[in-house]
């Protein structure tokens, strides 16, 4: 009897578990052309109730339709919130201001930090900048996103290395105010100075390289560079990152494939040499 149990049990579970994949691979596989099954499936909304949003919705955006909605909803670029649709949050560079203020004084943890044997100087955590909105504004996440790309947009936040906008991840950001360095920018003539240094002085390994069975003739790794100049230079990294982008925008360095900027990563680059 116990054993019989057993087996029953083990099936019972492997039904759930049955139909919980395919609930999920369900899900996966829905196309959403019509919004009521995307407010019925995320939002467990009745269709006589989601009708009535999205008729609402649609009589305030009469340039919209049923399927581009569809498309706003899957990507959150709209939101359900007090049993509306709406669209996500915008802010003038007024209210943006004052949320840095209140966000200053705040709990936000605000600190220098390191990453990779690299300090950066008070910095907070994106993530942290959504968990913070979410409470004290009561925002969904989306929301919440959407403020914070606001504030970068409005320059009053940035990544340390300028090479993201604003993300829910563990990334760096600090408040841009008069008491953040300008990075440098070179000219020409210093970009094209510091090109033959460092295609002179050896510091900077430049040789062939070999990627998935194609050679590359002459070239270094931006990561590399990027450590060159903030040993050689007295550069932090930011600033190495944007010493490197400048001798991308003379022309003076580019990625061997021409697919990417300057970034500080495993890429290949090469000096364009006349």
């Amino acid at each position: 009897m116990i054993y019989l149990r057993v087996i029953n049990l083990s099936l019972f579970m492997g039904n759930i578990g049955l139909v919980s994949s395919l609930r999920i691979n369900f899900m996966n596989a829905v196309n959403y052309q019509s919004p009521n099954i995307f407010l019925l499936l995320h939002h467990q909304i009745s269709v006589n109730d989601a009708n009535k949003m999205i008729e609402k919705w649609l009589q305030q955006h009469p340039q919209e339709s049923r399927a581009s909605l569809s498309k706003l909803l899957e990507s959150e670029q709209v939101i359900v919130k007090h049993g509306r649709i709406q669209g996500l949050p915008r802010l003038s560079l007024t209210e943006a201001t004052e949320l840095v203020q209140e966000l200053k004084k705040g709990s936000l943890v605000v600190k220098d930090r390191q990453h990779n044997l690299s300090t950066y100087p008070q910095c907070f955590i994106g993530s942290e900048l959504v968990d913070w909105l979410m409470t004290h504004r009561e925002l969904l996440e989306a929301e919440a996103i959407a403020l914070g790309q606001n504030l970068l947009e409005h320059d009053l936040i940035s990544h340390v290395l300028r090479d993201h906008d604003f993300k829910n991840e563990f990334l760096f950001y600090q408040f841009q105010d008069a008491s953040t360095p300008e990075l440098p920018t070179l000219s020409l003539g210093e970009a094209t100075a510091l090109a033959q240094e460092l295609q002179k002085n050896g510091k900077l390994t430049i040789k062939n390289r070999r990627h998935r069975l194609n050679s590359y003739k002459q070239c270094f790794i931006g990561s590399e560079l990027v450590d060159c100049l903030v040993t050689n230079h007295n550069a932090s990294v930011a600033e190495a990152i944007a010493m490197g982008q400048s001798l991308s925008s003379h022309n003076l360095i580019a990625h061997v494939h021409h697919e990417h900027d300057f970034k500080n990563e495993f890429l290949f680059y090469q000096f364009q040499n006349s």
